[in-house]
């Protein structure tokens, strides 16, 4: 569904569309938040008011979890971490400044999991198994980059990662004549389990404000076009059973089907 609002606050919505096909669960770009360093080296103490600290973004609570219940365990690992720590106390505040020990911890949560790390030439690999063991699950917080047909380019940031069931995203940058822009694209059971229904939604505005009367409409029905063609692909690959046994086979653990 594609929407946008004129100067009275009406809506129009067009383009709803329902698809009965399996779950497919679609990779995306992705890449890891970036920390700034100021010219002393001084990384962030945390991001967007959350408790991940530094560069890495490590929370108090991983940090204390990898010397409780990793370090502790691997004594001859420990000691040579703790020559990376000033003073050789291991201190999460130092996640802030000490950069070598931040680098450190931040490499031991990818150590302390059992699966291996995808070859280095394999982009989408090294972002899904950074979002799978280094981030969260969740997905939230997330950012893609995608250029459309046009030539267009966007860059966005989920703000719902639900699956199998719903994503959302929210524009970080874009083109210059949307103000805003989000979409949502939610799958439901029907037919007792048997199918899925699928739902395309975006939703923006127009800048300048005395473009957005036309604008508006023109951008609905652009949107509205690219969703049926974005369904009927998805549609097209859902059907296809050689693409079906691939995703099926690579999906994550825990996510499940529709």
């Amino acid at each position: 569904m594609a929407s946008g609002h004129d100067g009275a606050g009406r809506q129009w919505e067009v383009g709803r569309e329902e698809l009965r096909a399996e779950w497919r669960a679609a990779g995306a770009r992705r890449r890891a938040p970036r920390g700034r360093v100021g010219r002393r080296g001084r990384a962030p103490l945390a991001r967007g008011g959350g408790p991940a600290l530094g560069l890495y973004q490590i929370e108090p609570a991983t940090h204390t979890d990898l010397w409780r219940s990793y370090l502790a365990f691997r004594p001859r690992l420990a000691t040579r971490v703790l020559t990376l720590a000033a003073g050789g106390v291991p201190c999460a505040d130092q996640l802030v400044w000490n950069l070598g020990y931040a680098s450190a911890m931040a490499r031991l949560v990818y150590r302390r999991v059992p699966e291996p790390l995808p070859p280095a030439d394999d982009l989408p690999g090294l972002a899904r198994y950074w979002k799978a063991h280094f981030n969260t699950a969740a997905g939230k917080g997330v950012r893609t980059w995608t250029r459309s047909r046009h030539g267009l380019t966007m860059v966005s940031e989920y703000v719902t990662f639900r699956p199998p069931t719903q994503v959302g995203m929210k524009m970080v940058s874009g083109p210059w004549f949307f103000r805003t822009f989000s979409g949502g694209w939610n799958f439901s059971p029907v037919d007792d389990g048997t199918a899925t229904a699928a739902t395309w939604r975006y939703n923006f505005t127009i800048r300048p404000a005395w473009l957005a009367p036309l604008a508006d409409r023109v951008g609905v029905w652009l949107l509205g076009r690219d969703i049926r063609r974005r369904l009927d692909a998805f549609a097209a690959a859902c059907a296809d059973r050689e693409i079906v046994a691939a995703v099926t086979a690579r999906r994550p653990r825990g996510a499940g089907t529709a």
